[in-house]
């Protein structure tokens, strides 16, 4: 059975020319190939993504006994899906670092196992076996090694809820330096992921109205699908008066979710078939509830005055 093995001086030129000739080679609809080690590693798959945890910490931990923590953990493959990268940041209730552990989780084809190697930031050293598992409850036997040399062991069990989206984790038979030490549960919640969500929702047709410096009063309609958006104006008599359609896509910025487009063409209106790009993308800050899409406009300091826009969802 293949394994994963390190790069060495005489390899290189094999595998310069094994590069050359993949980007030779058409890949047209050809589907990934991924190590073979991957198929054993997919039972683990639920755990791939970004989470959120915490607990409180007892005798034999990396922290001090009674320190409440919380935190984030990430899982992702790597190396042709030859192993799942895992790393864990451990805080404090004022937010500050406490420890952070990076792990790797591989097929080891000798013992036919699932086996995991961990450092963190204290210097403790701990290799995993999973030795049970019925695809919701994997059972972990561990060895320790703490930053102090201390030696320690543990059975790590973790339980995925029914909906994937939380676990919990406890740690028990904790022997540290020959002591037997209370069991440690630290419970895990899937991150959420507001952008990929928003993505789903904010698809469909929208409507609002305002009065524009006239005291004329406006409807626009805005039909979004996953990548472009189409707006159409109507004025007081509601005839439409123009349309424009533009790429968007939906992005991060600090503490907010944002609308961003690098311009838009006018299909209707007066100025019919006109292209508007802009210097740099626009945005504007947003956030959609159900039905509801706030948006809060003209936020720049070359924007005019800041607009507050609530649009309502168009039954379909």
């Amino acid at each position: 059975m293949s394994t994963c093995t390190p790069l060495t001086r005489a390899s290189l030129p094999s595998l310069v020319l094994l590069l050359l000739t993949a980007t030779l080679t058409p890949s047209f609809g050809q589907q990934p190939q991924y190590h073979p080690h991957s198929e054993h590693l997919q039972i683990l798959r639920p755990f791939l993504g970004q989470w959120e945890f915490e607990g409180v910490a007892t005798p034999g931990s990396t922290i001090p006994e009674g320190t409440a923590f919380k935190g984030t953990m990430s899982a992702r493959w790597v190396l042709n899906r030859c192993a799942i990268e895992g790393k864990w940041s451990v805080l404090g209730d004022g937010d500050e670092v406490l420890a952070q552990v990076l792990f790797h989780y591989s097929w080891d084809p000798l013992k036919k196992k699932i086996v995991a190697a961990a450092r963190s930031s204290l210097g403790e050293v701990t290799h995993e076996e999973l030795i049970e598992s019925d695809g919701t409850t994997f059972v972990f036997k561990a060895t320790h090694r703490l930053g102090d040399g201390t030696a320690k062991t543990s059975t790590r069990t973790s339980v995925l809820a029914d909906d994937r989206q939380s676990q919990t984790t406890t740690w028990s038979d904790q022997v540290v330096d020959g002591q037997q030490v209370p069991d440690l549960k630290v419970l895990s919640k899937r991150k959420p992921q507001p952008l990929q969500d928003d993505r789903a929702a904010v698809v469909g047709t929208w409507t609002t109205t305002f009065t524009n410096d006239k005291g004329e009063k406006i409807r626009i309609v805005k039909e979004v699908k996953r990548n472009r958006e189409t707006v159409h104006y109507y004025d007081a008599d509601d005839t439409l008066t123009r349309t424009h359609t533009n790429r968007y896509w939906l992005q991060r910025r600090g503490n907010y979710n944002t609308w961003t487009y690098p311009g838009m063409k006018i299909v209707e209106g007066t100025d019919a078939g006109t292209q508007v790009r802009f210097p740099q993308p626009e945005w504007y800050i947003y956030q959609v509830n159900g039905d509801q899409l706030v948006e809060f406009q003209g936020l720049g300091k070359d924007d005019g005055k800041p607009q507050y826009m609530v649009w309502s969802r168009v039954a379909e």
